[in-house]
């Protein structure tokens, strides 16, 4: 019963903090839009992008267009996001509406794991 419990209590995580991930990318999204429909240029588009991302986007270039977020589950878990943003050339070819794709969509630890290695033996203080 318990280890139910403790399934369901992480899937409850899990889930809520995939809603905060989709919450997340849907603000991305609409971002990524509003870029792509102002932009004069590449440059602009990417500059646009990361002027409007600053706290997602430290690493964001041109080159390298990805960007990284994660969303808390517990104090020692997260859904950790990674999206690759088209170029205009891209998302112009494509002909869809999409602006990035998903690279990962994964749950990771946040905190690094200490186990207990030690074995007590008979009569050993």
């Amino acid at each position: 019963h318990r280890f139910s419990q403790k399934m369901a209590d992480h899937s409850k995580e899990y889930y809520k903090a995939s809603g905060q991930a989709e919450t997340k990318l849907a603000e991305i999204d609409h971002i990524l839009d509003i870029a792509y429909k102002g932009a004069e240029s590449d440059d602009d588009y990417y500059q646009q992008i990361k002027d409007s991302l600053p706290e997602i986007s430290r690493t964001f270039t041109k080159e390298n267009p990805l960007i990284s977020y994660q969303a808390d589950m517990n104090d020692s878990q997260a859904v950790f996001v990674q999206l690759r943003i088209l170029s205009p050339t891209e998302i112009a070819s494509n002909g869809s509406s999409s602006y990035y794709q998903i690279v990962a969509w994964k749950e990771i630890n946040t905190k690094e794991w200490k186990g207990d290695n030690s074995i007590q033996l008979i009569g050993e203080e």
